[in-house]
């Protein structure tokens, strides 16, 4: 059950992210996005190789700007990177949460 929630998040964020990405002309033509992609802890190899996915569709497209944050394995570290992020007023946040429930 956990796994497939993991997937179900995982597929959201991608997801999330890709329509940020490909769109960028949507939010005024010409205006740099900028946007933070947050991942539970990058001590875990499959949230490196999201991240590392996430920095090469950004550096492909251009006139991105990645904020990168890692949660450290604490949901309470997450919510203040996403509070940060709204702080900074960043176009799009995309994150795969921790802790569902704590996020909420």
């Amino acid at each position: 059950m956990q796994m497939k929630r993991r997937n179900f998040l995982m597929s959201v964020a991608v997801g999330a992210m890709a329509i940020a990405m490909a769109s960028p002309g949507a939010l005024g033509a010409g205006k740099a996005l900028t946007i933070m992609a947050g991942v539970g802890g990058l001590e875990f190899p499959f949230f490196v190789v999201m991240m590392d996915k996430f920095k090469a569709a950004a550096e492909a497209i251009g006139g991105i700007t990645l904020l990168v944050s890692d949660g450290q394995n604490s949901a309470t570290k997450q919510t203040a990177d996403i509070e940060a992020a709204i702080v900074q007023k960043v176009d799009a946040i995309v994150f795969s949460p921790l802790d569902v429930d704590a996020l909420v």
